[in-house]
């Protein structure tokens, strides 16, 4: 009769000993995935604003190199050489899919030089005189102009404090924006600013991979993990809750790591990019 006593309380003693230990493994595994979901959503917008930079430097690169090639072909011109602007322009963007549209204009003689834009060609042989009632033809050269005053004044101030290169986003589409760059007469350092290329694309930056399935593993790791201490600690409530803490502390230490590699990853992509974009400004030569 004894005997069977003492095992109907220590039967009673387990049950509640078990029942605390899934507790304390549930809240781990909750507060683990709150808190990675919470450093997945700040680092998702961080790889975002990562990737979308990444894309703006690049088409900043292929820019910068049909500016470049431009600016040789009407050296050429000038030389006495065949200087076709439009048919440059042409081969430099067929070779190029995250150009969906390049202009030339020049401001000094109101003149849209070169285009690949479908709107653009309709409209005439080129070079053409820009219309003033255009909505277009106005943005155009008001960019312009207002590159020539950013240069002037940086010029004038000695410093680099106005941008040189324009970014306009689409009020309707993010993933959509045009780059203006400045246009310059000759090589020398005081040269004029006399046109204006621009380049727009649609090129979306790729979406980086979801953190979800890793913060699923880190949530139910450290679950797991409590479940066997808090069964090992035996009745120890205070040590069971201090491993419990611990345990959320260094997932979230974990996963944080894990976020912040792959925001590295990003940059490091970016940066990689840039560089491969980095050969037009070289060979461009090929095209002349």
């Amino acid at each position: 009769m004894v005997l069977h006593e003492a095992t109907h309380s220590s039967d009673d003693s387990d049950a509640p000993r078990g029942a605390t230990a899934r507790t304390l493994a549930l809240g781990v595994a909750l507060g683990l995935l709150l808190g990675a979901g919470l450093i997945a959503l700040v680092t998702s917008a961080a790889r975002d604003a990562t990737r979308r930079a990444g894309v703006e430097q690049q088409l900043v690169v292929t820019q910068s190199a049909l500016v470049d090639l431009v600016s040789a072909v009407q050296r050429q011109a000038e030389q006495g050489g065949s200087g076709d602007i439009q048919a440059a322009l042409l081969a430099y963007t067929e070779g190029h899919e995250a150009i969906d549209e390049a202009r030339v204009v020049s401001i000094a003689k109101r003149r849209l030089i070169a285009s690949n834009a479908p709107a653009d060609l309709a409209e005439g042989d080129l070079p053409y005189r820009l219309q003033r009632r255009n909505e277009d033809h106005k943005v155009w050269f008001d960019q312009g102009q207002a590159l020539r005053a950013s240069v002037e004044a940086n010029r004038d101030e000695g410093r680099l404090w106005k941008d040189e290169i324009e970014i306009v986003r689409s009020e309707d589409d993010e993933s959509v924006f045009t780059l203006a760059a400045p246009l310059f007469e000759s090589d020398a350092a005081d040269a004029k600013v006399t046109g204006v290329v621009l380049v727009t694309s649609s090129r979306a930056p790729p979406a980086p991979p979801s953190l979800l399935l890793p913060a699923l593993g880190v949530a139910a790791i450290g679950g797991l993990i409590v479940l066997l201490l808090a069964g090992a600690l035996g009745s120890n409530r205070t040590l069971q809750i201090a491993a419990a803490a611990l345990v959320t502390l260094i997932g979230l230490a974990v996963f944080g790591m894990m976020a912040r590699s792959a925001l590295v990853e990003d940059r490091l992509e970016a940066e990689r990019a840039i560089q491969t974009q980095l050969g037009d400004r070289v060979g461009v030569a090929g095209l002349l």
